[in-house]
């Protein structure tokens, strides 16, 4: 049994503002091959989730550039170094944390062969979701606050969509290039075998050599998609709807 993992390319990193999308591309990396660390099993030495916790987003940003580092030099020792993992069944490693894409330029910097997906649900889908856990945390870093009234609560998730999205695509382009892949989730729902085949590519492997069939079966569509057919849009403006739909979204009013 391998007990490090140091010759494997990687990591693949997993992020976006909607966290179910991260999970179902977290497993499909995992079943292509890639070592995803927790969500592998219950191993005793293997990495435990709360040592992923500190790349949450509120306490890693706010520590000293030299703490950052020194957190993901533990991290990668915890993921690579475990007498539990043989790595040697594995092609590469990432691991999935939504709040990484508010941290691009760190992990750029701390990891040379970065590669970065950047996962994105219908922003109008988002608007009503229950999670407001990044927008309560990291709003007013792109300056909106929590609204007083719940009612406005809706515009408030949707413009911290908007804006962090915005400011991840241009910094992955401008950081990453061609390691930077932006997934549609709602196109990957749409349209698995497709969807499936951009990201293999991204990820440097053969698409003739995979059997796509049996990935395709891991995408569902979440019970939240179109949600916002539910709801009442009139509390968006028309540049909203122009924002989600430069994103690569239908909005259907």
């Amino acid at each position: 049994m391998a007990h490090s993992a140091e010759g494997l390319p990687g990591p693949v990193v997993i992020g976006g503002v909607g966290g179910s999308g991260t999970r179902v591309v977290a497993e499909l990396l995992k079943q292509l091959g890639f070592y995803m660390g927790v969500d592998d099993g219950n191993k005793p030495n293997q990495l435990k989730s709360n040592d992923n916790q500190w790349l949450n987003g509120k306490r890693f940003i706010r520590t000293p550039l030299t703490r950052q580092q020194a957190l993901l030099r533990e991290f990668k020792r915890k993921m690579l170094h475990s007498h539990a993992v043989d790595y040697t069944r594995y092609i590469g490693w990432g691991f999935k944390n939504p709040f990484t894409h508010l941290y691009l330029k760190t992990l750029n910097r701390h990891f040379d062969s970065l590669k970065y997906i950047l996962v994105i649900r219908n922003g109008l889908d988002m608007a009503f979701s229950e999670n407001k856990r990044q927008l309560r945390l990291w709003g007013k870093r792109f300056n909106i606050e929590m609204p007083k009234d719940k009612k406005y609560l809706p515009i408030a998730q949707l413009n911290y969509w908007i804006k962090s999205n915005r400011r991840s695509i241009r910094l992955g382009n401008k950081l990453l290039g061609n390691r930077f892949f932006v997934l549609n989730y709602d196109q990957l729902c749409l349209n698995p075998k497709m969807e499936i085949q951009k990201l293999i590519r991204f990820l440097g492997l053969d698409v003739n050599e995979m059997d796509i069939h049996p990935l395709s079966r891991i995408v569902r569509k979440p019970e939240s998609f179109e949600r916002y057919k539910k709801h009442d849009l009139s509390i968006f403006n028309e540049k909203h709807f122009q924002a989600v739909r430069s994103f690569g979204f239908e909005v259907k009013l």
